[in-house]
């Protein structure tokens, strides 16, 4: 199994971010993605593996996420993790006939004991995020690409159409 986790943090607005630091977090999140898998590849597809991702709330596109985005001066990570989003998407199709399973974790909310929830307001825990993961890993639906239905102690990933 494979576990993408890496993204590089970069708050500022938009406008005052440079080319090559939007640069720097595509690497990160998507080629960095990429040459993990195609490295990975032969053991994957002899095992029987998968690659499971963890994505961001704030690459889904809605109203809402681009609001936080934008809020959190984090538009520059909204995008590299909305490429991540596209690159998850065309590895689950791309690999299936390898019998590798490619699935996307996306977090919508902060989780509690990290450094992002300082006060401890968040109700979604590391166990909860680490449970979809596992869902999705025994699970491995062909359809189910991506779970960002949950928060708190969620019940497991629903069907999601392509």
């Amino acid at each position: 199994m494979l576990h993408w986790n890496p993204y590089q943090p970069l708050y500022a607005p938009l406008l005052k971010v440079t080319p090559q630091q939007l640069q720097s977090g595509f690497n990160v999140s998507v080629t960095g993605l990429l040459a993990a898998v195609q490295a990975a590849h032969a053991d994957l597809k002899a095992t029987n593996g998968c690659v499971l991702v963890t994505g961001a709330g704030i690459s889904l596109e809605t109203d809402r996420s681009a609001q936080v985005a934008v809020g959190w001066d984090s538009a520059a990570l909204a995008v590299a993790k909305a490429a991540q989003r596209k690159l998850v998407h065309i590895l689950h199709k791309g690999l299936a006939d390898d019998g590798i399973y490619v699935a996307e974790v996306t977090v919508k909310n902060l989780v509690a004991g990290t450094e992002y929830d300082p006060e401890g307001k968040s109700v979604l825990t590391p166990e909860a995020v680490a449970q979809q993961f596992w869902l999705l890993q025994q699970q491995r639906e062909p359809g189910v690409w991506f779970v960002d239905d949950f928060e708190g102690n969620a019940p497991p990933p629903q069907r999601q159409a392509d």
